[in-house]
């Protein structure tokens, strides 16, 4: 076997060890508490399963212990809800577009209280699509004077957009630890180890 692994090693194939073996290894041999993330924890389902059946007793003890701890990256933070608040502010306009114009032009006041009176007309007359054409055109023709308005919310939801983007990635879990300073990791897991 010994000359095997030398053969290998000469044509340099190295064989290395795999999380669930390295695991056992060392619950078994380094210490007498292994702690683990969420995720290597399950290793140790396994791993101790396997030592009981296999050796006959338990390796060490292990501990789970899992936190979030985001990158010191001062951001703030956009969810897909304030992307929604703004989709629904632009909606909104558009089919009540009378909420939002200027009070100082007669015309858009015309429009409003054409709209206004075709919503409460009783059903019987004009008809129903006759009434929806007249509100559609004064919803359409005051829409448009609040241009300016639209095109304003629309640019803060493509900034809102990559904001939200910015967030995922600073806030991600995936970051490896030697990624932040060691001072602030050192201050984020002593506070987690004084309430243990």
């Amino acid at each position: 076997m010994a000359e095997c692994l030398a053969a290998l090693e000469r044509d340099d194939v190295f064989i290395r060890t795999r999380a669930l073996s390295t695991t056992l290894i060392a619950r078994l041999l380094l210490g007498d508490l292994f702690l683990h993330g969420i995720g290597g924890a399950k290793y140790d389902e396994v791993t101790t399963d396997f030592a009981t059946e296999f050796f006959g007793f338990s390796p060490a003890s292990y501990s789970a212990i899992s936190a979030t701890v985001s990158p010191p990256i001062e951001h703030t933070p956009i969810t897909k809800r304030d992307i929604t608040a703004v989709d629904q502010t632009l909606r909104d306009m558009r089919y009540h577009p009378e909420n939002y114009i200027a009070r100082h032009s007669r015309f858009l006041l015309e429009l409003e209280q054409t709209k206004r009176l075709s919503v409460h007309m009783p059903k019987a007359s004009p008809s129903d699509m006759e009434r929806h054409q007249i509100i559609d055109v004064a919803n359409l023709e005051m829409w448009e004077s609040l241009e300016r308005e639209v095109r304003e919310l629309q640019k803060r939801r493509e900034q809102l957009e990559r904001q939200e983007r910015a967030t995922r990635i600073l806030d991600s879990r995936e970051y490896a630890f030697c990624l932040y300073p060691e001072d602030y990791l050192r201050e984020r897991m002593s506070g987690l180890l004084t309430k243990l």
